[in-house]
């Protein structure tokens, strides 16, 4: 309370001291007029408990007010008003991350949300009153988004006398995120402190202010920094900003711009492509539970103009990956920026048309609301499901259809054609239908809600083969007569073409090779099991197995539906990609795991082996290496290190191999190999330590005498 009295100080000149301030407080109390303003917290501090109740208290913000805050206040006050948007920023624990002086906080990648005195009252039932007039935007445009998204098109706003209305604008930066060290994007924050200093120079923009908003604290503190150095080299800037004393620049981050609103809001995503090109599906704030509450306060602050800097793109973004609404409408937002009105008419409604009743909008609603993607009315002709939900492992298909006692349904002839025809055809195409019945959802939504959450998520959990395959059958099971892939003409020569290919691409490292995944050209999951896609697998599996092989099943399979766009390999894949493999692979079994090998290939007489280098890509597992491989791996190690002890032999031939570690069960796959190796006398073993049984023989040849375990012995013994 001591630091808002002076900051309050700074802010309003002439103040009387703080310390004085406060000393007098006792005395100033009684003496002021009965309305006071004051946080919530500053009441229970300096208010007597015993202080006459306040005939009205009134809450403001309240989405941002701890309850345990609110309630000495409550207590105070004989009526109460509490004003606030559940839509909006909720209590966070992130100033008390940010302040932990142990350092342990995670700042702004672990806040956790708190309950708020208007969800209790809103928990409670207590009377309310919608606000729908927006005033703040000046352009229809700048809470589109927000009033579709979050108020179902309550709000009611104004059109600005513009013919193109593209007050949200989407700017293009090639920037690249440091997600493993500093998590800021330097790109971006360049581009924003450019954007600032050309709107400050430019004498038609300058009356407008201006306000930056940030994606975590970290490209926060970056952009103030670059801020501060170019205001000490232009002076022009620097005068031009401060001579803004009303609504002055401000640059924030999502945990702290709430109740901030400025002409024009700079946009900092932040996140992107790594040095390496990759992009996690980690958004920072918007992974977690109020995600979407954070960036609607963010998209909102605006009353003129939102200028996005992204290095990130809407395409880049998959669903699939991540669950969190939050990052679902960030996607959204970035397409809105990019495509206008169009992308929101597709998002809501992607079938092009409405649901049919307010029942079908209110099921939307709840299972939207629970992070599914529900498109309504699928379908082109008269007969269309009610609603369909998309598969988050795969968006190019559905995983549930679900009909409603609507219009369609009522449109059926019979009962015979509502409640069994209709949908025995569905599901033989491959369907599953569930039906919710309108008496039952008016009685209990939530309980009708919570059946088919469950179902979607048994179906989630339930055997990963069923899951990929039970919607879309393989095409060639109901087309008799497809010929089998691998007798194809011509498929010969193009399995070896890409074989070729595959073996002149082999890394190389001083002479040992470095193991590399194939490069394959990705496909799109919807057609994975069509015929026309068999011929395409073949060829795929034939150049992994050249170019990475020997390699276990389960890693080969793994390889293909990876770039095919499905995240899990199930049975039902496994039988698939198990079908199209060419018949005359070589392969090995160890218990339960099979390897396949390349091409002209002996697995008896095998002696490569391919070690890893710093690429995550090139680090292997031991158990997806075969014995063969590790026998030539140990082989390398001893004839490097000499007489070298088992446990030495082990840990060395896992380092080669990329892991951080020797556990038990690989220890035990390293002992193995070495058992074989001595039974087929290619190693010896003295007291512990293996050595090469070649270079004994060599000694052998070339001494009467040998030095060995600290002792000289003739050659024959």
């Amino acid at each position: 309370e001591l630091g808002r009295l002076r900051r309050e100080r700074q802010r309003q000149r002439g103040h009387m001291p703080v310390r004085q301030l406060v000393r007098s407080l006792p005395t100033l109390l009684p003496k002021l007029k009965p309305c006071l303003l004051m946080s919530p917290l500053s009441v229970s501090q300096y208010l007597d408990a015993g202080y006459s109740q306040f005939d009205l208290v009134v809450f403001d913000e309240a989405s941002q007010i701890p309850v345990w805050d609110a309630v000495g206040v409550i207590a105070r006050g004989k009526q109460l008003v509490v004003v606030g948007d559940p839509k909006q920023l909720p209590p966070t624990n992130f100033f008390n991350k940010a302040t932990d002086p142990e350092g342990t906080g995670a700042g702004d990648d672990q806040v956790e949300d708190l309950e708020s005195i208007l969800d209790e009252c809103l928990g409670a039932g207590m009377n309310k009153l919608s606000l729908k007039w927006h005033y703040r935007s000046r352009h229809e445009s700048l809470i589109t988004f927000s009033n579709i998204t979050y108020y179902d098109s309550n709000l009611v706003t104004f059109p600005s006398p513009v013919t193109d209305d593209m007050a949200v604008r989407f700017e293009r930066v090639h920037g690249v995120y440091d997600r493993g060290a500093t998590r800021t994007n330097r790109a971006e924050a360049d581009a924003i402190v450019i954007g600032i200093e050309e709107h400050y120079l430019n004498p038609a923009k300058n009356h407008l202010t201006l306000g930056v908003v940030t994606f975590n604290q970290t490209q926060q503190s970056l952009i103030e920094t670059l801020l501060e150095a170019r205001r000490r080299a232009n002076l022009a800037l620097d005068r031009s900003i401060a001579a803004r004393s009303h609504e002055a620049l401000f640059i924030k981050n999502l945990e702290n711009v709430q109740g901030d609103e400025r002409d024009i809001i700079f946009f900092s995503i932040t996140y992107g492509p790594d040095i390496a090109g990759k992009i996690t599906m980690n958004f920072g704030p918007l992974n977690g539970e109020g995600g979407h509450r954070r960036l609607n306060v963010a998209i909102s602050r605006a009353r003129e103009a939102v200028v996005i800097y992204s290095s990130l793109m809407p395409e880049q973004i998959d669903l699939a990956r991540v669950r969190a609404a939050g990052v679902r409408d960030l996607k959204h937002y970035l397409e809105f920026a990019i495509r206008g009105v169009r992308a929101l008419a597709e998002q809501s409604s992607p079938t092009g048309l409405d649901p049919d009743s307010p029942f079908e909008t209110a099921v939307i609603r709840m299972l939207r609301d629970r992070g599914w993607v529900v498109h309504p009315q699928v379908g082109c002709s008269g007969y269309r499901i009610d609603l369909a939900i998309v598969d988050p492992r795969a968006l190019g298909r559905y995983l549930v259809g679900i009909e409603c006692d609507g219009r369609t349904y009522h449109s059926g002839a019979t009962a015979r054609d509502r409640d069994r025809l209709r949908q025995h055809v569905l599901e033989s195409l491959g369907w599953r239908i569930h039906r919710i019945w309108s008496t039952d959802w008016w009685l209990n939504p939530e309980g009708e809600i919570e059946k088919i959450s469950a179902l979607l998520q048994s179906l989630l959990e339930a055997d990963e083969g069923d899951d990929e395959s039970a919607i879309t059958e393989p095409l060639e099971a109901l087309m008799p007569g497809v010929a089998d892939p691998v007798a194809e003409p011509g498929l010969e020569l193009e399995v070896e073409a890409c074989a070729a290919v595959a073996k002149s691409a082999q890394n190389q490292l001083g002479g040992v090779r470095i193991y590399a995944p194939a490069i394959i050209a990705s496909g799109d999951p919807v057609s994975f099991y069509q015929a026309s896609s068999s011929r395409s697998l073949t060829v795929q599996l034939q150049l992994i197995i050249d170019s990475e092989g020997p390699l276990p099943e389960a890693v080969l399979f793994k390889r293909v539906t990876r770039v095919w766009g499905l995240d899990r390999t199930g049975s039902r894949i496994s039988e698939r990609l198990k079908a199209l493999l060419p018949h005359t692979l070589r392969q090995t079994q160890e218990e339960t795991t099979t390897f396949y090998w390349p091409a002209a290939t002996d697995p008896s007489s095998w002696s490569a082996f391919r070690i890893s280098n710093e690429s995550e890509t090139s680090r292997r597992h031991i158990n997806d290496v075969c014995i063969e491989e590790i026998s030539a791996l140990v082989r390398h190690v001893l004839q490097q290190a000499g007489s070298t002890p088992r446990q030495d032999v082990a840990r060395a031939t896992c380092r080669l191999l990329g892991m951080a570690r020797t556990a038990s069960d690989a220890e035990a796959r390293v002992f193995k190999a070495i058992e074989q190796l001595l039974a087929s006398n290619i190693v010896v073993e003295y007291r512990g330590r293996v050595s090469l049984s070649q270079i004994i023989d060599k000694l052998l040849q070339d001494r009467s005498a040998i030095r060995f375990a600290g002792r000289t012995l003739p050659c024959d013994t």
